[in-house]
Parts: structure tokens; C-alpha cells; sequence
């Protein structure tokens, strides 16, 4: 049996490439924390919900990620899960990576489930921001997750599909619900957050240079984990 790794950016694939280049490795090259989630994403009848998604990432990024989305959609949907014993995602605390790695469990949990996979998984949280000598140093936390760790995960990613605007009641039962998750909690508050007009407000630009603004932008949220094509978009 084999273990496969998942990372959430080719970043750190190239920082760490001797430990990963004989691993079964894929990048998981999306950004759901920024525009709309369709109820059939990941689903077997998705196609109209990998266009709506490379849509919306086009929208908020810029240029068109059609080829490197298809190419990334295609590793994920195609490799071959039935050897494998065990999952590793190495995801960071910011939102970007806390929402994109229970968007990854939630499609996990889906295809274990149709086709009665046997893989644990788990979660290791990494500093993305220091280069390491070893990736191992990298790992701040490690974590084998339990069946209701998993049911919580997945149920945190269907909120954030069927609820992308803010329901305070509601976001209160599912922050309570993933309390041993301080990271995600953080996460689905940001995710949230960045959506309200305060945040957009928080993000105007000063009598600065776009390089300028941008620096500042990605210092000021460090915790969101967004890039510099997203706080661009805001002046548009």
C-alpha cells in the first residue's frame, strides 16, 4: 500500500523537491476561498462546475487558468486511489489553505465513500513562510484525523457551499462544531470577513504605488493568505 501527499501550491514542491520527487505527490491548485462554490463541484456531473469555478478564478485573478485548471482537475479526478493507505495534506494555518484543504477532504471523503477506498488521512499543518533545511522541520502540527474529525470537515465545506453569504446564527452552530480546529475556525470567519464591505473598505488604496499597496495589503493580512493578483483585483 501507498501513501499519497497533497501540497497547496507548487511553492513548496520546489522548495522541497529532494523529499517529495520519489513521492506520489499532486498540487491542489485551486482558491475556493475566493468566488462562488457550485453545489456540484467535484461531483460526477461537474464539468459546468469546474467552468463556473475557472470563471470566477479568471474574474478575481486575471488572465485565463483554463489549461492549468483542466490539468489540475484531471491529476485529482484521475489518479488511481485504490493502493493507497494513507493520505498526507500538508496545508498552512491561513485561510487559503484551511479552506482549500477541507474542500480536499470533503472530495476525499466522496470518492472513499462511492468506491470503498480504505485511506486514512492525515492533516499537517506547515510554515510556508520560512525555508527549512529539511521539510520535515516544516511541520508544525500533526494530526490523524478520527471519523468525526472528518464528518466536521466535510460538514464545514458544505456550509460554505450552501451558505456564501453571511449567516451569523448559522456560522456561530458551525464554528462550535469544529472548535478542536482553531485554524479553520479563524478560516471560515475570514472567509466571511473578506466578503463585507468593511474588508473592501479596509483594502482602498492610499496615496501609494500599486507596488506599495500590495506589500502593504499582503503584510496587513497575512492570515488570509491571499496573493498580490487578488488585492490588485480590488482596484478594478
Amino acid at each position: 500500500m501507498a501513501i499519497l501527499n497533497f501540497l497547496p501550491g507548487s511553492m513548496i514542491y520546489n522548495q522541497y523537491q529532494d523529499y517529495f520527487k520519489e513521492r506520489n505527490t499532486i498540487i491542489f491548485n485551486e482558491s475556493f476561498c475566493t468566488g462562488r462554490i457550485p453545489l456540484d463541484i467535484f461531483r460526477d456531473s461537474a464539468k459546468d462546475a469546474y467552468k463556473i469555478r475557472i470563471e470566477e478564478i479568471n474574474k478575481t485573478y486575471g488572465g485565463d487558468c483554463s489549461k492549468d485548471y483542466c490539468d489540475f482537475i484531471s491529476s485529482l479526478c484521475g489518479f488511481d486511489y485504490s493502493d493507497i493507505s494513507q493520505i498526507n495534506l500538508y496545508f498552512g494555518t491561513d485561510m487559503f489553505c484551511q479552506i482549500n484543504m477541507i474542500a480536499l477532504i470533503y472530495y476525499l471523503e466522496m470518492i472513499k465513500a462511492k468506491k470503498n477506498y480504505r485511506f486514512d488521512i492525515c492533516m499537517n499543518l506547515i510554515d510556508e513562510e520560512t525555508r527549512y533545511s529539511s521539510f520535515e522541520e516544516s511541520i508544525k502540527e500533526k494530526r490523524y484525523l478520527t471519523k468525526k474529525d472528518i464528518d466536521d470537515l466535510v460538514m464545514a465545506f458544505i456550509y460554505l457551499i450552501h451558505n456564501q453569504e453571511t449567516d451569523k446564527d448559522n456560522l456561530s452552530n458551525m464554528l462550535e462544531r469544529v472548535d478542536s480546529f482553531p485554524y479553520l475556525k479563524r478560516a471560515l470567519v475570514n472567509y466571511y470577513y473578506i466578503r463585507t464591505e468593511e474588508f473592501k473598505k479596509r483594502c482602498l488604496m492610499k496615496d501609494e504605488t500599486k507596488q506599495e499597496y500590495v506589500v502593504r495589503m499582503l503584510k496587513e493580512n497575512c492570515d488570509l493568505g491571499l496573493t498580490n493578483l487578488f488585492y490588485l483585483s480590488l482596484l478594478k
